[in-house]
């Protein structure tokens, strides 16, 4: 990364900028560049097979928050840790409950940083960033997936 370039500080600017890239080469050591705790959680919800959130498929309802993006990581890394509760592991939330709680998060950022957390939840981020793929994921970033 240029150093005067500003790092992106939201993950859909982020997988945006690895979709630009003109190379399969250029996007995986741009994905390198860019990764952190918040696009490395997208990832692994995305990719990993050990990780299987309960809930349905689809874009949940939820009132879209479709102002400016905050330039702040924040508030994602502090849906972390409640988006891996959503598990299936977790037995002490009914899928109803999951479903709430999951529309708390998507309510609590913007839609374009929301658009990344349901995608993930699918496993379709490669739909709306076609370069991406779990190849170029595991070439980037080591043990993630």
């Amino acid at each position: 990364m240029n150093p005067t370039q500003q790092k992106p500080s939201l993950i859909f600017e982020m997988l945006d900028q690895v979709q630009r890239q003109p190379t399969p080469q250029a996007r995986a050591i741009k994905l390198r560049e860019l990764r952190c705790r918040e696009l490395n959680t997208a990832l692994q919800i995305n990719y990993r097979q050990d990780v299987k959130l309960d809930l349905p498929p689809g874009v949940p309802t939820f009132q879209k928050d479709n102002g400016n993006p905050d330039m702040s990581m924040a508030r994602t890394r502090n849906i972390i840790n409640d988006l891996f509760e959503l598990g299936v592991q977790n037995r002490n939330l009914s899928q109803a409950e999951k479903l709430n709680r999951f529309v708390r998060i998507l309510e609590s950022l913007n839609e374009r940083e929301a658009e990344v957390f349901v995608l993930a939840k699918d496993r379709k981020l490669q739909d709306r960033w076609p370069a991406l793929n779990i190849h170029m994921v595991r070439d980037a970033i080591p043990g993630i997936v």
